[in-house]
Order: C-alpha cells, then structure tokens, then sequence
C-alpha cells in the first residue's frame, strides 16, 4: 500500500530534523511573542501547536517561553506543562549554541531579524 502524502511529508521532515540534530538525540525548542494564555486565543493555539509538535515528533526536548506580557499565573501553567519560562527580555537575540528550533509565529519582522543576527 502506497504512503499517504501526509506520512510522506512527516517522513521528510523528521529526516531533515535527525540531519539537523547530528549525534544529539533532541533539540529544545523555544517560543518567542506567545502573547498571554489567559486572554489570547491565539496564544493558546501556538502553544498547543508547540505541546503537540513535542509529544508527536518525540524531538523536542525542553520548551522555553518568553513574552513579556506574560503573567505570573501563566508562568505557573506553563512551568505545570512542563515549559520552562525565560525571564530575562533577550529581545529574540539568544544564540543557539546546540540544535534549537525557534517557534515565533507572531512576532514581528525587527524580532527575526534580531535572533538571524545573532545566530
């Protein structure tokens, strides 16, 4: 039976991560401009995307998060999901010093720009 073009896809792409990753058996992810979890749609769907992709691609290793407008109740949900929470404002400039995937689907264009300088 023929591979559907979803697994397809999946099987490409989990090949391009175990080039990515080399010797290393997980890479962390992290999350930049999540928004608040509380009062943000949008916030939640970027992070069950986050959760998601770290339980089905069995990859990922820690997630940290950082957005400043987050609040302490959120760190504590976030740190109960098993996030870590970054409290120091980088500003996206934080150097992946081992296989990392940023996850920063609303940030703005300065914010990339910032963290594709820095590494």
């Amino acid at each position: 039976m023929a591979a559907s073009a979803n697994d397809q896809i999946e099987t490409s792409m989990l090949d391009y991560f175990h080039i990515v990753l080399g010797s290393e058996t997980s890479m962390q992810m992290v999350m930049y401009g999540i928004g608040s979890i509380e009062l943000y749609e949008p916030s939640c769907l970027q992070l069950s995307i986050a959760m998601s992709m770290k339980r089905d691609l069995n990859l990922i290793g820690n997630i940290e998060v950082f957005d400043h407008v987050l609040f302490v109740t959120e760190f504590r949900v976030l740190e109960a999901l098993g996030c870590s929470v970054i409290s120091i404002n980088e500003h996206r400039k934080q150097e992946a010093v081992k296989p990392t995937m940023f996850f920063m689907p609303r940030c703005e264009a300065e914010l990339y720009n910032n963290l594709l300088q820095a590494n």
